[in-house]
């Protein structure tokens, strides 16, 4: 009886211990798993995050449109008595909430007109709302890319995050080749501007004049050097938290 009760025990043990081994199988297999899963997100959301940042700082600033109605003399040709600085300073601060009117007006024939028409303040806000928009989706994938970041660092899947990395130099590069291809392809970007600023834009509406070919390539320029300055830092950093973490539970 003795033996019998000892082995029923031993039996119980075992089964026991294997529903646990099993459990534990499982858990590794299901924390494999969403590692993985958080390391191929990290690879697509911190390019596209540092492009966004990018986006944002270009477009919400006067510095490129300052350059670039300098540049083209578009108000020579249009005969409007207003600075470059002054329509450039008015989108900056429409884009950046700081005014909620696009208003700027200059003397034509001794006369103070609005420079930019009703049409156009639209669609400037129209560009602003694509902004914010794209700020939200920034911020979230900005939050996201942080927590996966931790999650895979906390459970020691170095290997994943340098992984990823490497990965996201990958997505990186498709995603300035193809913003690359639309701002400097003939035609690529003519239904986005065609929704923008209308296909039958009136004679003397200063925004076609503005968002031409070269403008698409000047912007695609400055994306390209803040989202490449972003991206490297964040590199060096995850870089340098990761070999901290090697160093502790070395």
């Amino acid at each position: 009886m003795a033996r019998s009760w000892k082995a029923k025990r031993e039996i119980k043990r075992n089964i026991a211990g294997y529903r646990e081994t099993r459990r534990g199988s499982q858990s590794g297999a299901l924390t494999y798993a969403l590692m993985r899963v958080c390391a191929v997100l990290l690879a697509v959301m911190i390019p596209f995050t540092a492009a966004l940042f990018a986006g944002n700082i270009i477009f919400r600033v006067p510095d490129l449109y300052s350059f670039e109605i300098g540049r083209s003399e578009i108000l020579k040709d249009l005969e409007l008595s207003v600075s470059a600085d002054e329509i450039a300073d008015a989108i900056s601060e429409y884009m950046m909430h700081k005014s909620e009117e696009l208003s700027v007006t200059a003397e034509v024939r001794g006369k103070q007109i609005p420079v930019f028409g009703f049409m156009e303040q639209v669609r400037v806000h129209a560009l602003r709302g694509v902004l914010d928009k794209s700020f939200v989706v920034m911020c979230a994938m900005a939050v996201l890319s942080a927590v996966f970041f931790v999650l895979v660092l906390f459970f020691g899947r170095k290997k994943y995050l340098r992984h990823s990395f490497l990965a996201a130099i990958a997505v990186y590069i498709a995603i300035m080749c193809g913003t690359l291809y639309l701002a400097a392809a003939d035609g690529a970007l003519d239904p986005l501007m065609e929704k923008l600023l209308g296909d039958a834009p009136r004679p003397g509406d200063l925004l076609p004049e503005m968002f031409g070919q070269v403008f698409r390539m000047e912007a695609f320029a400055a994306v390209f050097v803040i989202s490449l300055f972003v991206f490297v830092i964040v590199y060096s950093i995850a870089k340098r938290l990761t070999r901290e973490e090697e160093r502790m539970f070395a």
